[in-house]
């Protein structure tokens, strides 16, 4: 009975280590939320369904002449469903007569609580006539980081005014490194205007029902403890 207990004792206070390290907090949603927010989390992230968010950054295009929004001016919505999982990103550029505005932003996918991700998908809200031109330039290394895209497979996404989407199905991985560029440019006439007030970003997932290695842990733990206590008794020789 002592070996019982002192084998419960054990097994509750290594089921609190093996929990003890928390999961990113879901990514924020609350109205105001914008890309600053998301930058701010690191490589910690956040999670949306299955996928874990994170190393947001913002780079710098170096184009004279060219409006660059602030990472506080683009918003961050999150978004799932029993398909997989998204981001939304309001970057609402606009640009008149002879103007340009370009924002690219980088972030890593990746899988989680387990399965995978096997698709990517874009589409955009966006206006442009009498000349102007909106694009979304997505490069992806699946299985791998950007820049360089050592040790994945690159491939890209587009997405323009005359095609507002765009997805590419692939072979199962579990991180994907992303670098997507929103540009938006007037034409050379007083209505040459165009617009971006969205981008959408979403992944397709599939789950998997392999336990996590805590819960393998445990198991495993268990089963050793409990064929401790319940081992046969040496037998006695009475003389």
């Amino acid at each position: 009975m002592k070996k019982t207990v002192l084998f419960a004792v054990f097994l509750f206070a290594f089921s609190a280590f093996a929990i003890s390290d928390p999961m990113p907090a879901s990514c924020p949603s609350n109205i105001g939320t914008n890309l600053q927010d998301y930058i701010d989390l690191g490589t910690t992230g956040c999670t949306v369904g299955s996928l874990l968010f994170s190393d947001f950054s913002l780079p710098n295009p170096q184009s004279i002449g060219v409006t660059v929004p602030t990472a506080p001016s683009i918003g961050v919505t999150p978004w799932s469903n029993s398909d997989g999982s998204g981001i939304i990103f309001d970057a609402s550029l606009a640009a008149g007569q002879n103007q340009s505005a370009d924002v690219v932003i980088d972030y890593v996918v990746r899988v989680n609580a387990g399965g995978a991700i096997n698709d990517s998908a874009l589409s955009i809200d966006a206006g442009a006539f009498n000349g102007g031109v909106v694009s979304v330039d997505e490069t992806q290394c699946l299985g791998g980081l950007l820049p360089g895209c050592s040790g994945g497979t690159s491939i890209s996404l587009n997405g323009s005014a005359n095609q507002l989407t765009d997805s590419n199905s692939f072979a199962s991985v579990t991180l994907v490194g992303i670098s997507k560029d929103i540009q938006v440019s007037g034409g050379p006439n007083a209505k040459g205007q165009a617009s971006v007030s969205s981008e959408d970003q979403f992944f397709s997932t599939t789950t998997s029902t392999v336990p996590e290695p805590a819960s393998l842990s445990l198991l495993g733990i268990g089963l050793l403890g409990l064929a401790f206590v319940v081992r046969p008794k040496k037998a006695v020789c009475l003389k």
